[in-house]
C-alpha cells in the first residue's frame, strides 16, 4: 500500500517530525487471535480504493444503513460509506462475539454511534474517521475519539485560527514561520476533533476552548467542562501526508495498529 518516497514526501515527513512528536505505527497484518484490549487501544486502517467489490460489506449492513448509502448522490461517497460501516461491523464482531449483521447501533443526541449490545460489551468504545480514500478506526475500553486529515493548503488559514483556536494557541501560532503554519495547523486541528468525537458532542463544543500544546509531548492544556489531565492525546502520521490524532480518557499502556483486509 506504500507510495514511492519522493523528495517532497520525504521533506514533509521530516518536517512533521520536527513539528511534534508522533506515535510510530506499523499497521501490520493482524494476528489470528487478537490480544485482549485491557489497557490497550486497537487501531485499524483500510484503503477504500483497495476494496473494489463491496457486495459482501453491503450484505451485512442494516436496512437503514443501506438506505443511507443509497441517498448519496456521488458513487464515491456511497462506496466510502459502505466500506466504512461494513468494515466497522466486521471489526466489532471480533470484540463482541456477534455476527457483523447482528450488531446494532444506537446514537446519542449529537449523532455519535454507540453499541446497542448485551451487557458484556458495555465497556467497548469505538470511533472512526475517513478522509481522501482512508478510513481509520479506534477500539478501546475507554471513551476514545480519532480524527484523520490529509495535509493540504488552507486558503483562509488565519481566519480559521482566529475563530477556532484558543488565545494561547494563537499566540504560539504567531511565532511559527509562514511556510510552516499550514503543516503546524493539522496536528492541532485533528487533536481538537478527536476530543470532540471522544466525548460524543461533535461541533457543539467550542473548539477555541480546547487548548492543545505539542511540546514537550502532545497534550491538552485546557478542556471545556473537563480536567485536561484526565485526557490523553497521541498524534500519528499515515502515508506521510496524513495526520491523525487519538484522544482517550484513561491510562493506556499499548497502542496496536493493523491493516484490515477483506477475507
Amino acid at each position: 500500500m506504500g507510495k514511492p518516497i519522493t523528495f517532497k514526501r520525504l521533506f514533509l515527513r521530516i518536517h512533521l517530525t520536527m513539528l511534534a512528536p508522533f506515535t510510530s505505527l506499523d499497521w501490520n497484518t493482524p494476528p489470528a487471535d487478537l490480544p485482549v484490549l485491557d489497557h490497550a487501544i486497537h487501531l485499524w486502517r483500510v484503503a477504500v480504493d483497495a476494496i473494489p467489490e463491496t457486495d459482501q460489506l453491503w450484505e451485512i449492513l442494516s436496512a437503514d444503513e443501506q438506505e443511507r448509502a443509497e441517498r448519496f448522490a456521488r458513487k464515491a461517497d456511497e462506496q466510502r460509506f459502505i466500506v466504512g460501516r461494513g468494515v466497522l461491523r466486521s471489526l466489532l464482531s471480533n470484540y463482541c462475539n456477534l455476527a457483523p449483521a447482528k450488531i446494532q447501533f444506537t446514537y446519542n443526541d449529537y449523532g455519535k454511534p454507540l453499541l446497542k449490545s448485551p451487557s458484556e460489551t458495555e465497556s467497548l468504545c469505538f470511533n472512526l474517521s475517513h478522509t481522501e480514500g482512508w478510513v481509520v478506526y479506534a477500539i478501546a475500553q475507554t471513551p476514545i475519539g480519532i480524527d484523520l486529515e490529509k495535509i493540504h493548503t488552507i486558503s483562509q488559514l488565519e481566519k480559521i485560527i482566529e475563530r477556532f483556536f484558543s488565545q494561547k494557541e494563537q499566540t504560539t501560532f504567531h511565532h511559527v514561520p509562514d511556510d510552516q503554519r499550514n503543516d503546524r495547523f493539522f496536528p492541532l486541528w485533528t487533536a481538537k476533533e478527536a476530543y470532540t468525537k471522544a466525548v460524543g458532542q461533535g461541533i457543539s463544543l467550542p473548539l477555541d476552548q480546547i487548548d492543545v500544546a505539542l511540546e514537550p509531548i502532545p497534550h491538552f492544556q485546557h478542556l471545556p467542562e473537563a480536567i485536561a489531565e484526565d485526557w490523553n492525546l497521541r498524534l500519528f502520521t499515515l502515508e506521510d501526508d496524513y495526520v491523525g490524532a487519538i484522544a482517550f480518557s484513561s491510562r493506556i499502556t499499548t497502542i496496536a495498529s493493523w491493516q484490515w483486509e477483506q477475507a
